[in-house]
């Protein structure tokens, strides 16, 4: 591998050094500029000597020292921030990249190598920045593609995701691994669950042991009806995701769907250890109590999620309801509008409550 990579760095570096540092000169007078003391590339080529040996601090050293005796030369940025990359120090590596770019503003290589750093660590608006520009000199770059579906994915805009994923699945006659990981997720979010499933099963056939990936195929199994595969997979996926209290959700849901109410409150109970703030487990305990009529147990979870979430608009449905069995109409009022302003679809049974509360308070 390291001799690959002085080969591509060769290719990439040494000639186009060459051409900036001695133009058109005669092989005496490039001769003289090499040896000279203050020329870069005695250390620019024992870097590159060094990154074929594995010596990546002392190749930063060399690289500084060509550095301060051509500070405008951005092949030296460029090469600086790949060697910072080998020694695991993304931050500096961003930097470097961007230097290069005060002295080449048009550097796609530099681009690309800052689209991938700035989207590992999650800083997506920057990564779509660089990669956008990237696949505008690079239309045809599968790659440039697949990762602006993954960038996109990320940020939560998940139509341009699927654009750049259709685009990509346009482009590559054989698709990359992990193409079929974001468009299944894409998909999910986007509510196209079956979609979502085909693309899921190709992904996880390959890679058996992504957890997020197991648990977001359970989730659209679940999500299209498909109860007992969709426990199947989130069962594979509690094996790698210890922690994931959502997977003790769906399967409380699982349960709870199947009369099964007792393992039910026992998953909801094991997912709150798991996150005490899962606003989702905290209500569904909360409506196991209220059914039970254990009302005062059920108002102390309803009012943890509104402390925790005031916008999670579920949760004042049901603290309308226990207002009503305190026989405090007002409050219930109150509850319910709440819940009936900043809901979407129509709640038959909460309207009909509203009027005649109303009704009731306008008799007293």
């Amino acid at each position: 591998m390291k001799l690959n990579a002085i080969g591509l760095f060769k290719l990439f570096f040494v000639c186009l050094s060459l051409s900036l540092l001695t133009g058109c000169a005669g092989t005496s007078q490039q001769k003289q500029i090499v040896h000279s003391k203050k020329s870069p590339l005695p250390f620019y080529y024992d870097a590159l000597q060094n990154i074929e040996y594995g010596e990546y601090q002392t190749a930063l050293t060399n690289l500084d020292s060509a550095i301060y005796y051509k500070p405008e030369f951005a092949t030296f940025y460029e090469l600086k921030g790949w060697v910072l990359e080998q020694l695991n120090n993304p931050d500096s590596a961003i930097v470097t990249y961007e230097k290069s770019l005060k002295y080449r503003s048009s550097y796609p290589r530099v681009w690309m190598r800052l689209g991938e750093l700035y989207l590992n660590g999650d800083q997506f608006d920057k990564s779509t920045y660089y990669f956008r520009k990237a696949v505008q000199r690079y239309p045809d770059s599968v790659r440039l593609h697949l990762k602006l579906g993954e960038a996109y994915y990320s940020m939560g805009r998940y139509h341009l995701a699927q654009d750049y994923l259709h685009t990509y699945r346009k482009l590559a006659s054989h698709p990359d691994t992990l193409f079929w990981k974001w468009q299944g997720f894409t998909y999910y979010k986007l509510d196209q669950y079956k979609a979502a499933i085909q693309s899921l099963e190709n992904y996880v056939n390959l890679v058996s042991n992504d957890g997020t990936a197991l648990k977001i195929l359970g989730l659209a199994k679940y999500a299209d009806g498909d109860y007992h595969n969709a426990v199947t997979y989130l069962n594979s996926a509690a094996k790698y995701l210890e922690d994931d209290s959502e997977i003790y959700l769906y399967r409380a849901r699982y349960f709870l769907r199947f009369d099964k109410p007792e393992i039910a409150r026992e998953q909801l109970h094991i997912g709150l250890r798991k996150d005490s703030s899962n606003v989702e487990v905290l209500v569904e305990l909360g409506r196991l109590s209220y059914l039970d009529q254990r009302y005062e147990e059920a108002k102390n979870y309803f009012l943890k999620v509104k402390e925790l979430n005031p916008t999670f608009w579920k949760v004042y449905r049901y603290l309308g309801f226990l207002a009503e069995k305190d026989k405090n109409l007002g409050q219930a009022r109150e509850y319910y509008k709440i819940y009936l302003d900043h809901i979407y679809e129509e709640d038959a049974e909460v309207s009909k409550r509203m009027e005649a509360i109303i009704l009731e308070l306008k008799d007293q």
